[in-house]
C-alpha cells in the first residue's frame, strides 16, 4: 500500500494549489497484496517551516507495522508551478527507488516493479 502525507511551512498553504494536488492523489485502501506499506510524506516549505534538506530521504521505519516513511522534499519554485502533478507523480518513483535499498540491506523483500505500476495506474 502506498499512503501519502504532507508537512506544510504555514497556513498559507492550507487550500492552495499544491495542497490541493497532494489531497488529490489516491492509492487504493484496500490490501494490494504488498508485503510493506510506503508512507510518502511531502514537506512543503513556508512562511513559518523552511526546510534545510532538499531530495528525497527515508524516515521512520516499523517493521512492527511493515512501513516505512519516505520524505520527499518541494522546492519552492514547485509550489507555483504548473507542473506540480508531474513532481510528485516523479517523486513517488523516486521514493520507491531510495526504499528498494534499504529494504535490500535488512533482508525484506520489496518488489519495485508492483509499487512502481500502481503509481502508474494513479497518475493514469
Amino acid at each position: 500500500m502506498i499512503s501519502i502525507g504532507a508537512v506544510f511551512g504555514g497556513g498559507e498553504l492550507s487550500d492552495s494549489r499544491i495542497d490541493r494536488e497532494i489531497s488529490n492523489m489516491r492509492f487504493p485502501e484496500k490490501d494490494t497484496g504488498l508485503p510493506m506499506s510506503l508512507n510518502v510524506v511531502f514537506h512543503v516549505p513556508g512562511s513559518i517551516i523552511g526546510l534545510d534538506w532538499a531530495g528525497v530521504r527515508t524516515g521512520r521505519f516499523s517493521k512492527k507495522e511493515k512501513m516505512l516513511m519516505v520524505q520527499v522534499a518541494v522546492p519552492e519554485e514547485v509550489k507555483q508551478s504548473a507542473d506540480i502533478r508531474s513532481f510528485l507523480f516523479a517523486s513517488l518513483r523516486n521514493a520507491v527507488l531510495v526504499a528498494a535499498p534499504f529494504f535490500q540491506k535488512k533482508g525484506i523483500e520489496f518488489p519495485a516493479e508492483r509499487y512502481l505500476a500502481l503509481i502508474g495506474e494513479a497518475q493514469g
